[in-house]
């Protein structure tokens, strides 16, 4: 049996690799899908070269963003999430739902207006495996995180993480001072 980490980080990545592939798809398709063709009611060919530029140039853009989408909900997946972090499942179901459920309402009236069937039950899905994650992962404790062992320095402190590695002559005795010298330069 899954473990409720384990069923929520599975339900977020299955959600986040549907919108890729839907970012995929609309990102590389070389004309409009099948079901807008059914939308439309013409073939690819007989729709006007400007208003083919138009559409693929929307295609491609909305094909982008939810690639976009998908690799930030990886991103937030594979740390903050695996760290436990309680803001990454807020963020990775709000970012999706965001776009999952306007998605699925666009298609459902699509089917019910036109002659179209797009593809509506994959953001269905969508917002199914977000609520799932979600509510999974609902008490997942913040897990430590591994630290590194750093180096100590010459006065036994280890240096601040956010501190750049100083010169090894930071660290150098003073040069003692040259007892004919005053300090003051004739010179000046």
């Amino acid at each position: 049996m899954l473990s409720r980490e384990r069923m929520a980080f599975l339900s977020f990545a299955a959600s986040a690799g549907i919108i890729a592939l839907f970012g995929l798809i609309y990102l590389f398709s070389p004309t409009y899908l099948p079901h807008h063709e059914m939308a439309i009611g013409q073939p690819w060919e007989q729709i006007e070269h400007n208003t083919q530029v138009v559409i693929l140039s929307m295609m491609r853009a909305i094909g982008s963003g939810w690639i976009a989408l998908a690799f930030g909900i990886y991103f937030i997946l594979f740390t903050a999430f695996k760290q436990g972090q309680p803001w990454a499942r807020w963020a990775m179901f709000g970012m999706g739902m965001i776009v999952a459920v306007p998605v699925a309402f666009v298609g459902i009236k699509e089917q019910v207006t036109t002659d179209a069937v797009p593809p509506w039950i994959l953001p269905v899905f969508c917002i199914i495996f977000f609520i799932s994650g979600f509510f999974a992962s609902k008490n997942m404790k913040p897990q430590p995180i591994p630290m590194m062992p750093m180096p100590a320095t010459p006065g036994g402190m280890p240096p601040h993480p956010m501190m750049p590695p100083s010169h090894p002559m930071d660290h150098a005795p003073a040069a003692e001072a040259n007892p004919e010298s005053t300090g003051d330069d004739p010179k000046t």
